[in-house]
């Protein structure tokens, strides 16, 4: 079984229209943009298209298809969102103690 190359460490969550689609991989996102998207003439949207099909292939780096495809999203208004890929929440940058003694380094900035 062949494994597809992953977008990035976390899921591509966009807004097409009135539907909401979350991308993993570049095989997730050549479909998305071969099916669904709305204006499939502009200069980034074909790089995207372009970039994700070498990287479906392994003949491109997937880290060139995510920044084409979050370029194609930008230049088509596509609202996107990043978002980890389990529902725990994200650890703290700085991890210890919060308290009045020892905040942390986000706490009290106004």
């Amino acid at each position: 079984m062949a494994t597809v190359p992953h977008l990035g460490a976390y899921l591509i969550g966009l807004l097409v229209g009135t539907r909401r689609f979350t991308l993993s991989g570049v095989d997730d996102a050549v479909q998305l943009l071969e099916q669904h998207w709305p204006n499939k003439t502009g200069i980034h949207y074909g790089r995207a298209l372009r970039s994700c099909r070498l990287a479906l292939f392994r003949n491109g780096p997937a880290a060139v298809a995510r920044e084409d495809l979050i370029a194609a999203c930008l230049e088509a208004g596509i609202p996107h969102q990043f978002q980890s890929g389990s529902d725990k929440e994200q650890l703290p940058l700085f991890a210890g103690p919060e308290d009045d003694e020892h905040p942390s380094l986000g706490a009290g900035r106004q």
